[in-house]
């Protein structure tokens, strides 16, 4: 399916998918806004899998309440997301997502969530080769497990820091995450990659390989770290002008470091 919606700052949602084996692509999502509720360009809610290929989406906009994290401050360009674990795998490639912005603006969101599940439940997803321009909290936002996200280049060219910036790459409480070969210009938000667990879920098959982080001398920032992991691979990444910090478990003590490069 191929689209081409304008929302002309009147509209909330562009498009919403509930169906299994969905295609969008080729299409061109844009100027979305809201003041009371999500923004979102492309949604989609499926377990059965679904394909986003070389789309445009620009300007997603949610003003929110100033409560982060209750949801009516949510903008999304890309937001895959689903109550129970995937059955077929699902794919987010070649898209160029620029202005998502607002109180909390992510470019690309999956989240694979039952409200209870620690870790969050297989997503089976690749996010892989998409060019993501200015956001005001997270590039990606990772809350489901086995997913790979590969190859994605990131951008911020804003004069000014967000209200509430995060990680370009975030993983929450998401196991056996793959982080592979993206680059990461300087930008004015948070850490480069973060990954997260809990105390009492250490994560399981995290790796980070290959990246390419860049980050001014003048930005305190941290290029990558883990918290409450259990053995990840963190190899032949690129670092330049941040802080390298890393937390890891030796039972029955955590411990943390940080290297300047």
């Amino acid at each position: 399916m191929s689209l081409h919606v304008d929302g002309i700052n009147k509209a909330a949602f562009g498009v919403k998918v509930t169906g299994a084996n969905a295609v969008l692509e080729n299409g061109r999502y844009e100027n979305f806004h809201s003041a009371s509720q999500s923004a979102r360009a492309i949604d989609i809610t499926t377990t059965g899998g679904a394909i986003v290929r070389n789309n445009v989406v620009r300007n997603v906009v949610s003003v929110g309440d100033e409560m982060r994290g209750n949801g009516p401050g949510f903008s999304r360009g890309i937001g895959l997301n689903a109550t129970s674990a995937a059955t077929s795998k699902s794919l987010i490639s070649g898209n160029v997502i620029e202005n998502i912005t607002g109180e909390e603006g992510d470019a690309i969101h999956v989240l694979f969530y039952d409200g209870t599940a620690n870790p969050f439940n297989a997503g089976k997803v690749t996010i892989r080769d998409n060019k993501i321009r200015n956001v005001s909290r997270r590039f990606i936002k990772v809350q489901a497990s086995e997913v790979s996200v590969e190859q994605n280049k990131l951008n911020f060219d804003l004069p000014f820091a967000p209200a509430n910036p995060s990680s370009a790459i975030d993983v929450i409480r998401s196991e056996y995450v793959k982080v592979i070969g993206n680059e990461i210009n300087p930008n004015l938000i948070g850490n480069g990659v973060a990954v997260n667990g809990t105390s009492t879920t250490p994560l399981r098959g995290i790796e980070i390989l290959d990246n390419t982080l860049r980050q001014k001398r003048t930005k305190t920032a941290v290029g990558i770290y883990l918290k409450w992991t259990y053995s990840p691979i963190v190899q032949n990444n690129r670092i330049y002008g941040v802080v390298l910090k890393s937390c890891w478990i030796r039972l029955p003590t955590l411990s943390c470091g940080e290297t300047v490069l």
